[in-house]
């Protein structure tokens, strides 16, 4: 488990280092994933299940890193806000289920989901 161990952040572990853990441990340490985002997890969800970066994996939506606005900028122009007014893209990620409007050129309003938008 060197790649997972090698993910700890001690820093932001106030000090704490992968040798003074246990690999099945509770315990939530911080770690930064291979494209350098910090999060944290369970030691235990890390070795075992080997759950990584929410942001990283699109689980979770970080504002100019995986929102649908920075990574596909065309779609967001098309956003309909009005009838989104509960959403923005930057609120959503490309792959999300959530379903929203997007207002076309010709100003028809289509509902529309992003699971498939990396197939782009």
């Amino acid at each position: 488990m060197p790649d997972i161990a090698a993910q700890c952040d001690v820093e932001a572990n106030d000090g704490l280092t992968p040798s003074e853990v246990y690999f099945r441990s509770t315990k939530k340490v911080f770690r930064r994933c291979d494209e350098g985002h910090l999060f944290d997890a369970a030691i235990r969800s890390r070795t075992e299940r080997g759950t990584g970066c929410r942001v990283s994996a699109k689980q979770s939506v970080e504002a100019g890193i995986n929102d649908l606005a920075t990574t596909h900028h065309e779609l967001a122009a098309e956003w309909g806000h009005e009838a989104n007014a509960h959403l923005t893209p930057t609120e959503i990620v490309s792959g999300s289920e959530k379903r929203s409007f997007a207002d076309a050129q010709r100003g028809v309003l289509t509902l529309q989901s992003f699971t498939s938008v990396d197939a782009l």
